[in-house]
């Protein structure tokens, strides 16, 4: 008889550049909840799944919180460093903005 196969618990974080800081918040305020809801300080994400992973800035959240950095640390780092470290704001709709980023953009 097979063994059951062993089930892993993953959290994929997106990209974005600053849209790092949603995650973030998202997260702290579902920790938050569920620590208030079991009667504890404090919940440690990376701890929560066998594995963390994601795109670009996600990929910054994911060894943030692998190495059990609080998601309100992240979230003041994104807050205090997020205008200086992703600079180009996003276009608002289709015009000369978003087709001067798209001919700018690095060609791989």
């Amino acid at each position: 008889m097979a063994d059951k196969p062993q089930r892993l618990r993953v959290l994929s974080i997106d990209g974005g550049g600053m849209r790092g800081l949603y995650s973030a918040v998202y997260l702290s305020t579902l920790t938050r909840h569920y620590a208030t809801n079991r009667i504890v300080e404090y919940l440690d994400v990376g701890k929560g799944f066998d594995l963390i992973v994601g795109t670009s800035t996600g990929a910054i959240l994911a060894c943030m919180l692998a190495k059990g950095i609080p998601l309100s640390r992240i979230a003041k780092l994104y807050q205090d460093w997020g205008r200086k470290i992703f600079p180009r704001r996003l276009p608002q709709g289709i015009g000369k903005e978003l087709v001067w980023q798209l001919w700018k953009r690095p060609k791989y």
